[in-house]
């Protein structure tokens, strides 16, 4: 599937491939000093000017505001690229008042419980640093603080060791202060059968698993890398199943909508870059997530009057995500060996799960 866009007669086509849409906007970029992906999605929804105010606000280190606030967190959700390639996201959390510290200006110390070597990639011995993006939020006041940030895994003191690259506070739209993250829920990750991995030759029943999971869920990460590396993890929110399972031409997509927001257009720019992404949806209630990732198109204009099954009020927007790789990751302590994520490959050449 392409980028489907809209005409100047409004008709519908195919954007050119990210290797063309990059080189197109390199010029661009160059002059604007902005990523290739922004540039194209600021000058497609005419958001320069709330960009660029927006753009205003990101630092390259730390103020005392961020590190009183990610110092009073116990939990925070990353993005990062897997050894598979793929985009992920997952939720750490740890002790308040432990979790995060920031020696200086310029660093983050995290240090989760809910962490083992087979985690992360960057937890393996000599995997060297990795580029993390960081998303500490707090529903209660609706503030949210991200960060991007090269890390490495400090094996004898048992944290991530972040060098702060980009830092910034997000906007509070979109954030349910009712909304809590459970820490030791009991069980609920057999509601995700194990026996459903091994199910290769079966995967319309994992995939129902996924529609009845997100009709719970009113709050969801998506998880982005840009042509550079460099991933973000962005908050989305709505109404309990505003992310809906639907197919485009036969293969199964995640429909994940998108509203007027700061007009950064972070996410959207990365995914027009790389065409990859991963949503990242946690239960509060069971205290586990599901990450499912894969190829990632934008769907606008046109498509969106047209195409019921894309229809999502008030959306300017919906993202696809085609799964290629779904992860059910508990954050819980008291799950025993049910904690350890599960992992299930999607063949391309398939086209559903």
């Amino acid at each position: 599937m392409g980028l489907m866009c809209t005409d100047s007669s409004g008709g519908k086509q195919t954007c050119p491939p990210p290797e063309r849409r990059v080189e197109h906007m390199s010029k661009l970029h160059r002059i604007n000093d902005f990523s290739p992906g922004q540039t194209w999605a600021r000058t497609r929804w005419n958001t320069h000017g709330s960009g660029a105010a927006f753009d205003r606000k990101k630092q390259f280190s730390l103020s005392p505001a961020m590190k009183d606030f990610a110092e009073g967190q116990d939990f925070c959700v990353i993005s990062f690229v897997d050894t598979n390639a793929q985009v992920s996201g997952r939720l750490l959390h740890g002790r308040l008042g432990e979790f995060a510290k920031a020696p200086d200006d310029h660093h983050l110390i995290i240090q989760p419980l809910n962490l083992t070597l087979d985690d992360l990639p960057l937890c393996n011995p000599g995997a060297g640093s990795w580029q993390l993006g960081i998303i500490f939020i707090e529903f209660k006041t609706r503030k949210r603080f991200c960060v991007h940030a090269t890390a490495k895994w400090e094996e004898t003191a048992g944290c991530l060791a972040l060098e702060v690259t980009q830092s910034f506070f997000h906007c509070a739209k979109y954030i349910d202060p009712t909304y809590r993250i459970a820490r030791f829920a009991s069980g609920g990750l057999r509601e995700f059968a194990t026996a459903e991995f091994a199910m290769s030759a079966n995967h319309g029943r994992l995939i129902q698993q996924l529609v009845h999971f997100l009709a719970d869920q009113g709050v969801a990460f998506l998880c982005t890398v840009d042509r550079n590396g460099q991933c973000a993890v962005n908050h989305r929110g709505g109404k309990c199943g505003f992310i809906s399972v639907n197919a485009i031409q036969g293969e199964a997509c995640l429909l994940l909508p998108d509203y007027a927001g700061n007009g950064a257009f972070e996410a959207i720019g990365n995914i027009w870059e790389t065409r990859r992404a991963a949503v990242f949806v946690p239960d509060p209630e069971r205290g586990y997530g599901v990450c499912v990732s894969g190829p990632a198109d934008i769907l606008d204009g046109q498509v969106l009057q047209t195409e019921a099954f894309v229809r999502s009020s008030g959306a300017q927007r919906v993202l696809a995500i085609y799964p290629q790789y779904f992860q059910v990751e508990s954050w819980n302590d008291d799950l025993g060996p049910l904690r350890r994520r599960g992992f299930l490959p999607i063949p391309t050449e398939q086209g559903t799960c």
